[in-house]
Formats: C-alpha cells, sequence, structure tokens
C-alpha cells in the first residue's frame, strides 16, 4: 500500500485520522526547508560515522543512523519536534494510552562507550535499558525493556 501524502493545510484531525487508518502517513512540507537544512547538517557527523558501522537486516541501505542524542547533536530539531501540529497528532494517538509522553528529546537506552556490542544487536522497547561499560554482547541479540547490563551493586562491589 503507497503511504498516504498530505498537505499540512489538511489539519491534524484528518493527518491522525490517515495515520490510524493506514498505520504512516506523509505531510509535505511541514517544515520548511531551512530547518530541514539546519537539522541535516548538524546530524550529518553523526549519519557519516554511523554509516560506517555494521547494522542489522533490519537497516535499509538508506537508512541513515544518528546514535547521538538528538537535541544535543541537533539542536534545531527542537523547533521541529515543537510543531503544533505533530504535537496534536501525537496527542491525538499517544495521549489516550498514558498520561505523559515525551517526543524524541531523550531516550530510555543509555549505552556507555566501552561497552562492546556485536552486530545484529536490536533493542525492543527500550525504556529503562543500560548497557554498562563492562557489558559484552553477542551477535544478533534482542533486549527487552527494563534491562541493566554490567552494572555494578555498590553495597557488594565497594573497596
Amino acid at each position: 500500500m503507497p503511504l498516504s501524502t498530505l498537505e499540512p493545510s489538511v489539519g491534524a484531525a484528518a493527518a491522525t485520522e490517515v495515520l490510524r487508518r493506514d498505520g504512516a502517513v506523509v505531510i509535505k512540507n511541514l517544515a520548511n526547508a531551512e530547518l530541514i537544512e539546519a537539522v541535516s547538517a548538524e546530524l550529518r557527523a553523526s549519519f557519516d560515522a554511523d554509516r560506517t558501522t555494521e547494522h542489522s537486516g533490519f537497516d535499509g541501505s538508506l537508512t541513515l543512523r544518528c546514535s547521538a542524542s538528538l537535541l544535543r547533536a541537533a539542536p534545531s530539531a527542537a523547533d521541529l519536534m515543537d510543531h503544533e501540529m505533530l504535537i496534536a497528532i501525537a496527542d491525538a494517538i499517544l495521549l489516550p494510552h498514558c498520561a505523559t509522553y515525551q517526543l524524541g528529546s531523550m531516550t530510555g537506552i543509555e549505552i556507555h562507550p566501552g561497552a562492546t556490542i556485536g552486530c545484529g544487536f536490536f533493542v525492543d522497547h527500550g525504556s529503562g535499558v543500560v548497557i554498562g561499560e563492562t557489558a559484552v554482547i553477542g551477535n544478533n541479540v534482542t533486549l527487552y525493556q527494563g534491562v541493566t547490563l554490567g552494572g555494578v551493586l555498590p553495597a557488594v562491589d565497594a573497596e
């Protein structure tokens, strides 16, 4: 099924209806070209760095990945995430299922740069995942929410 493409003038309610029906929707020109260029330029170094790492079969050849915190790597992204129509759609889709939500400003996954992680690693529902410096994760591993790997227990590990 092709993705429905809408103009921003249709409004959040119509876009939400299409999103619920089809599972995805493209809203053309929601952000101006200058903002998109600023976000892209701020993320370029992360895109280029992550392109050199091996990914799982879940990634497409044109998929751009950014392992950095979005708002730290691209401060301009805050303007994109704060768009009135985006917030209205998120409210319509997410609020019935939760008391509060955050849009991309923070991640529930913490990975220490010293951790050893094999290819094909996938985090499913990453809220509350912590991967410590001492963690060693093999190839083709799926990790679920609320998991800490490589952590220390202060009462036991204290010197």
